[in-house]
């Protein structure tokens, strides 16, 4: 498998988890969903500007961050 297959699988999961998202987000508890996710998409390397330098094992962490607020902001567009 390329690169752009797998850049293409993962687009598709993103937008999958963003309409599962989206209509959980009609319910009662939303918020909770959605405070739940904003946190994990706020995760800190302790610098001012996170991820400018590379931290060791931190990779991965910010990556999935990064993916969580990308959720999150997906759920807010139309």
């Amino acid at each position: 498998m390329n690169e752009d297959m797998i850049e293409g699988r993962l687009l598709a999961h993103r937008r999958v988890l963003q309409l599962l998202i989206a209509e959980l987000a009609t319910l009662p508890s939303a918020g909770q969903l959605l405070d739940r996710l904003r946190e994990r998409g706020a995760l800190q390397d302790g610098q001012e500007d996170p991820g400018a330098v590379e931290a060791p094992g931190m990779g991965i962490e910010l990556a999935a961050a990064e993916e969580y607020r990308r959720l999150v902001e997906g759920v807010r567009a139309p």
